[in-house]
């Protein structure tokens, strides 16, 4: 498949004008076939970033990275399928790609959207003559986390809106309702601009101060209060460029126990108690998100629930010190001891010796 004359130039010309002249840990073959593979299967996201107009390796780090998924997957039993779910914009397809390409390294031939009892997985895996099915979940794309990320979308751009020429960073206490978030907004705008920390009752705090430079797209945003509960934190940020002045509102709140369990409960749905099972959590879109997950999992295992998964695998990536696109892999391997259906040991010490 030929390549668009806007990507295809020499190696270092490719750096020079892509990753603004950052070395990337991709070899030029590696990108080549990344390309190629876009080009033939997913030419739309390719246009996608020419139509942006934005370069640099927040934007070509996660391109090379989704085409040599596309180019590892492209043989696998149903990969169509969940190529076109990707194309109309259901990223959670990407997550189970992904995966899907991880065990691919590690020797597996995975099945892509096996059926069981009537109902469609994400991935199934034969190990030790054992069937091993495996549903990936994104949390920030999974439904119990989507609405409150919505949630707080909502209250970011009504706090932006209200505050212009602000930079305003909100931490909420706790799982609240939107009931709530129009004192929220009040109490912010009513309040005086300062650095320091100020509180409203047992719901959040916050940070209103003056914004002293011009915001840059894309807009990246390092919190100034520091969580210290339990769980972690999901993200917005609603911003606003213009000659004269720049806005910034960032809303984070802390995801909870019940909020975990009702993730959790979305994908034990498609599992057969019959059958081994593995719940795999994709956190590449979740900051800190592996070392934040772990209790909450953990405290998922109990003896009268969640006994269907034998375990759950944690994945992300570990972030570059400017805030760039994350580079290395990152695993963590939970076993279940509750599970009603232990996973053989082989297929743990695979995940653990690659990644681990």
């Amino acid at each position: 498949m030929p390549i668009r004359s806007e990507f295809n130039m020499p190696w270092l010309d490719f750096v020079n004008e892509w990753c603004l002249g950052t070395s990337i840990q991709y070899s030029e073959l590696e990108v080549k076939t990344s390309i190629e593979a876009l080009e033939s299967l997913f030419p739309k996201y390719l246009d996608g970033v020419l139509e942006r107009g934005i370069k640099g390796i927040v934007v070509i780090l996660p391109l090379i990275e989704l085409g040599l998924t596309l180019s590892k997957c492209e043989n696998l039993k149903n990969f169509i399928n969940v190529l076109n779910r990707l194309k109309k914009d259901d990223w959670s397809a990407y997550s189970e790609l992904y995966f899907a390409s991880s065990l691919i390294d590690l020797g597996y031939n995975p099945s892509l959207e096996p059926e069981l009892n009537g109902k469609v997985l994400d991935i199934l895996i034969k190990e030790d003559c054992n069937d091993i099915f495996i549903e990936v979940v994104a949390p920030e794309l999974s439904a119990s986390i989507r609405g409150a990320k919505d949630a707080i979308s909502e209250l970011a751009t009504n706090i932006r809106d209200a505050n212009l020429g602000m930079n305003i960073e909100v931490l909420l206490l706790r799982d609240i309702g939107v009931d709530t978030f129009q004192k929220i907004n009040d109490e912010i705008r009513k309040a005086p601009s300062k650095e320091e920390q100020q509180q409203i009752s047992d719901i959040a705090l916050f940070i209103k101060s003056e914004l002293q430079i011009s915001l840059q797209l894309p807009i990246t945003v390092r919190p100034r209060i520091e969580f210290s509960g339990k769980g972690y934190i999901i993200g917005v940020i609603r911003g606003t460029i213009t000659d004269k002045m720049s806005t910034s509102a960032f809303v984070q709140f802390p995801v909870n126990d019940e909020r975990a369990q009702r993730l959790v409960d979305e994908e034990l749905k498609h599992f057969s108690r019959e059958y081994m099972n593995i719940l795999v959590m994709d956190l590449r879109g979740v900051q800190a998100g592996i070392k934040n997950w772990i209790p909450l999992i953990q405290r998922r295992f109990q003896p009268n629930i969640n006994t269907r998964i034998g375990g759950v695998i944690l994945y992300g990536q570990s972030g570059l010190d400017d805030g760039m696109r994350p580079l290395e892999k990152e695993f963590m391997v939970l076993r279940n001891q509750y599970a009603a259906r232990h996973l053989p040991e082989s297929f743990f010490e695979k995940i653990e010796s690659v990644f681990i």
